[in-house]
């Protein structure tokens, strides 16, 4: 009996041993996975590990290469003399192959006020406006830029344009066909409305084409003493400009003046003829009135 319980103590305690064998291989292994795990985490970014969200495209949309674009801008410049930040900006619309399309100057106190219509091409739109933002002759005050896309209306008008080629080529052949007097006064009524539309739709289209190929950009200029805002001119570049502006007004003044005179000339002269017949006059008559007033002399 004693043996029995001791050999079923011994395979107790054999099960028991192997229990604890099995699962510590178990733990061994699942550590050794998990350190795998870790290392192949450690190895990753944080988006492909899952920790955090991948960074979102914030590349703009473009429109299609063929898009038909009308672009506008607004530009707001001051400056301490308006002369030579004029000859800069005309240098600019030169070399941006643009042009002026209306200029407009007066005068506020003592300072120049100029508006100006530039046009520049398409490709030169933003090149033109961040070179004169730029310019030492200028302080920028305001900048804004539109673009709208005119590619429905554009394709609209094409598509008109190309049913009443077709009908007109329709209308000419009925008029070639035509016998009776009334059918051809009828069909050239007719082919004179499609002329008519034709020649509408198409300057329509080359307005288009005129904005599309063409940037618009409405630039302000103002004359003033000293900058609105960010760094005010020195002492020194206020002196210059005021003694530039100075002599830049006396010069204004005499060629004022010399046109005047040369205006005037004709009236100038007649006046000073009369001056001087009335200066002869009035010393005559002074004279004689002195004769008569002396007394005779004793002989």
């Amino acid at each position: 009996m004693k043996q029995k319980r001791v050999c079923s103590l011994v395979l107790a305690l054999l099960f028991a041993a192997a229990m604890l064998t099995g699962c510590g291989g178990a733990a061994t292994t699942a550590s050794g996975a998990a350190a795998d795990t870790v290392g192949q985490m450690e190895n990753m970014s944080p988006e492909e590990a899952g920790f955090v969200d991948a960074v979102p495209d914030t590349t703009l949309p473009q429109p299609p290469s063929d898009a038909k674009l009308i672009y506008t801008g607004h530009i707001s410049l001051e400056t301490l003399n308006l002369t030579p930040a004029y000859e800069a900006l005309t240098e600019f619309v030169s070399r941006f192959n643009g042009f002026y399309e209306q200029q407009e100057m007066n005068h506020r106190g003592n300072y120049q006020y100029a508006s100006y219509t530039v046009r520049v091409p398409a490709d030169q739109y933003e090149a033109f406006q961040n070179a004169v933002s730029e310019h030492t002759a200028f302080r920028l005050t305001y900048h804004s830029t539109s673009c709208e896309n005119v590619s429905e209306t554009y394709g609209d008008i094409e598509n008109r344009i190309e049913t009443l080629q077709i009908k007109q080529e329709r209308l000419q052949e009925l008029l070639g066909k035509a016998e009776s007097m009334d059918d051809i006064i009828a069909i050239e009524s007719k082919m004179a409305e499609v002329e008519a539309e034709l020649a509408a739709l198409n300057g329509e289209k080359n307005h288009y084409d005129n904005l599309i190929d063409y940037a618009t950009v409405y630039v302000e200029l103002s004359e003033v003493s000293t900058f609105s805002e960010g760094v005010n001119p020195t002492m020194g570049q206020r002196l210059s400009a005021g003694f530039r502006k100075g002599m830049q007004n006396f010069a204004e003044g005499v060629e004022n003046l010399l046109v005047w005179f040369v205006s005037n000339l004709l009236l100038i002269v007649v006046v000073v003829l009369v001056v001087v017949v009335v200066v002869l006059l009035i010393r005559k008559q002074k004279k004689k009135k002195k004769a008569k007033q002396m007394p005779p002399t004793a002989e």
